[in-house]
This record gives structure tokens, sequence and C-alpha cells, in this order.
């Protein structure tokens, strides 16, 4: 096994993944905010980001599996239901609104309200369902590369055979009509080949010198280069996917494109933002990339929408122009984080901070 490279803090955490990972949270809320040439290009990586940063800090085959499972409860599940929960009031409160007073909803919302009890079903069964499908598909992730990795027994070459195979049976199951699973499933068979890319990326021994190349070693301008490279592969492999198919990549619904390029350009952007990750020295972005739960989950069917109801309302951000756009996006991103980052802050220091799973809820683990 390789050793991870990088700077590592006082906890133990690698400095650039955790970078890498305020970067891609950046880029997730930018993604959902419409700014102009953006969303293609961003979707054509981030997910696959976070999938993949979760295979590199992967530790779970060292544990029992009643352990692991465990511990990924408390981690994963009990805030997917807290933070669903947060999601279902806002938006149950928005539905008796509207019902109460006989306004119609504006069109920034009107698709997403639907009556609490349907609201409740589609939380449980979770099919792609708000933006904590993230937190159930990496669950169920996390435990379908528990076993590749278990089944491998540490043979990096079995694990990615295992890992590759059953992608490519997911693959299939989209090529053949196949919709979304609970849990999802099926999202979860494909994001489970990133983690497991991230895990050969921080283990094998045979990366090991290109690994410590873009994260360490080599000096910023070859970075530099290094970074603007891995950039073109992916915007030209992402455009070429995109001109064959027709679809971006879209993990919530299946979509992904013409799939060998869009996996190469999965791949590259996520080497670009390592890269740039690696030459950044960012006390914010590294304090964002340890604390992306919350902001994951609400920035989007929470904060932004109760934005564009205060902009509604004041008139303003209502044209579709490009420079309104991008201004409308720079406003939105930074209140999104001046209202979430202090809330994440007090939630983790009181007792609702089994909300982003830092509370230590007593199971046993043996």
């Amino acid at each position: 096994m390789g050793k991870l490279s990088g700077s590592v803090s006082t906890s133990g955490r690698v400095e650039w993944v955790d970078i890498a990972k305020g970067i891609g949270i950046i880029l997730v809320i930018i993604g959902h905010l419409g700014v102009p040439y953006t969303d293609l290009w961003i979707y054509t990586f981030h997910m696959p980001l976070f999938f993949f940063l979760s295979g590199v800090v992967f530790s779970g085959i060292k544990y029992k599996f009643k352990v692991f499972l465990v511990k990924r409860i408390k981690a994963l599940v009990i805030p997917y239901f807290a933070l669903s929960f947060g999601i279902f009031l806002f938006f149950t409160f928005l539905y008796v609104y509207h019902d109460k007073t006989g306004t119609t909803p504006p069109y920034f919302v009107r698709g997403a309200l639907d009556t609490p009890v349907n609201m409740f079903v589609k939380f449980l069964v979770q099919r792609g369902y708000c933006t904590v499908w993230f937190l159930a598909c990496l669950f169920v992730a996390e435990i379908i590369f528990y076993f590749v990795s278990k089944a491998a027994k540490r043979n990096l070459i079995v694990m990615s055979a295992i890992s590759s195979a059953i992608c490519i049976g997911g693959l299939v199951y989209y090529r053949l009509g196949g919709t979304t699973l609970p849990w999802n499933i099926d999202t979860a068979l494909i994001a489970q080949f990133f983690m497991c890319m991230g895990y050969l990326f921080s283990n094998s021994t045979s990366l090991t010198k290109f690994r410590e190349i873009i994260t360490v070693n080599a000096s910023n301008p070859v970075r530099c280069i290094m970074a603007v490279l891995f950039l073109a592969i992916n915007v030209i492999s992402g455009f070429a996917s995109l001109r064959l198919s027709g679809k971006s990549v879209n993990m919530s619904i299946g979509d992904y494109g013409f799939e060998p390029l869009s996996f190469i350009s999965a791949l590259a952007g996520i080497l670009f933002i390592i890269t740039v990750a690696s030459m950044i020295k960012s006390r914010f972005f590294s304090y964002l990339g340890r604390n992306t739960m919350l902001v994951f989950a609400w920035h989007s069917r929470i904060v932004i929408i109760a934005l564009n109801y205060l902009y509604l309302a004041i008139g303003i951000f209502q044209s579709d122009g490009f420079i309104i756009r991008c201004i409308y996006g720079v406003v939105t991103t930074i209140t999104i984080l001046a209202i979430l980052m202090p809330l994440d802050y007090l939630i983790q220091r009181s007792f609702l901070s089994f909300m982003v799973g830092r509370k230590r809820i007593k199971f046993k683990e043996k």
C-alpha cells in the first residue's frame, strides 16, 4: 500500500482533501444557481469528486461489518433523516402557506411543492429526491465498496476488476431502461467505482510518484501545467460526450452521457480540482471542506428558495441577462455561506450535533 501524500493536520486530516471538498461544495452551489456557462462543466465531475474523495480516505476495510455499519449509520443515515426533516418542514410550510392563501407558487418552487404525505414518502423511499440524495447514495455506495474491498482481500487489481464490473452492470441497467431505485442503489453502483478510484489513488504504490507530483513534490509551475492539462482533457472529453449523446452528466437521475468519455472527463476534472487544491493554502476552503454536510443538504432546497422569495419580493435578479445572472450567482453563493456556515458551527456545538454526524451516539460496536 502507498501512503497518502500531503500536509496533515493535527487531527490527522489531509489538507488537500479538505480543500478539494471545499472547492467542490462551492461548485455544487454554483451549479444549482444556473450561472451562465458553468453548470454543464461543473456537472461533468462535481458529484464524482465527492465519491472519489470518500474513497481517498476510506478506512472501512479494517473494521468488522457490524462496526463499520454502525459508524456509517451515525455518520450518514442519522444526518440524512435529520436534515431531510428540516427540508420537509420548510416545504410543508410553503405548501400550507400557498394552499391557505390561494396564491400560485412562484416558478422556482412550483415543481417542487407537494403534499406533506407525498414528501414524507419520497424522503423515506429516496429516489434521487432533493439534495440529500447524496447522503443516502454515499451510505449505500460505502456498503457496496466495503464488500468489494473485503472480497478483494486488499488486492488492488482484483478490487478494481470487481468494482468496474459492478459499475458496468449499473450502466447496463440504465441502458436497458432502468429507473431510480430506492435509496439510490442504482447510482451507488456507479458511485462505488469512483470511490474505488479514490482508494487506488491514495493506496496504490504504482501511483505513488504520480500522486506525489500533483499533491506534494512538484513546483507550483509544474502543477499549474498539469492542472491545465487535466482541465483540457475534462472539457474536451465532456464536450465530446455531450455532442455524441445529447445528454449532460447528472448522477441523481442516471444520466451519464456517452459513458467512456464521461468517465474520462470526470476523472480528469477530479484530478484538476485535486491539483488546484494542493497548491492552495486556505483556512476558509479547508474549514468548509471539513464541514460540508449542512451546506450540501440545505443550500438548494431551503436557502436558495428562501432567497428567491426575497428577491421576488424586492424586485431584484428577475432578469435572465448574463450580467444579472452572474451577480445573482455571486451574491447568492456568499449569502448561502454566510447563513449556513455559522449555523453549522452552532449545530455542532449543541445537542443537535447529530444532524451533521458529529454527536457520539452510544451504540455498541462489538
